[in-house]
């Protein structure tokens, strides 16, 4: 549809049927990218609020898990699998590092 308006703007354009239906269509055009952004901003809050809310349940779980096992570790492998995608491929990628990379990991914190 844009290229309809460049070429129906362009002066050696050959008359049209829909050459005066096209100044009116390129009017909405900014109407119509301020819409998309509003959806997309709507998306972006809707997924932060998405991400909040997985992280929080993420952090009740293996907190709950942490208090039984007394292991930090186990509590993460335990309930990683029923996390999803965003904060489970953290979690993951936490025990990768901790399991293969450094083996020597330990808590800050002590109980």
């Amino acid at each position: 549809m844009v290229c309809m308006a460049s070429w129906c703007c362009l002066p050696w354009a050959p008359a049209s049927p829909f050459l005066p239906e096209m100044p009116s269509l390129s009017l909405c055009w900014p109407s119509v990218y301020a819409g998309a952004v509003l959806v997309c901003q709507a998306d972006s809050r809707q997924l932060q609020k998405d991400v909040a809310a997985e992280l929080e349940t993420a952090l009740s779980v293996i907190t709950t898990a942490y208090l039984r096992t007394e292991n930090f570790q186990q509590a993460v492998e335990e309930n990683v699998r029923y996390l999803h995608h965003p904060v489970q491929e953290v979690l993951q990628r936490f025990l990768t590092r901790i399991k293969h990379i450094d083996r020597t990991w330990t808590p800050h914190f002590t109980t």
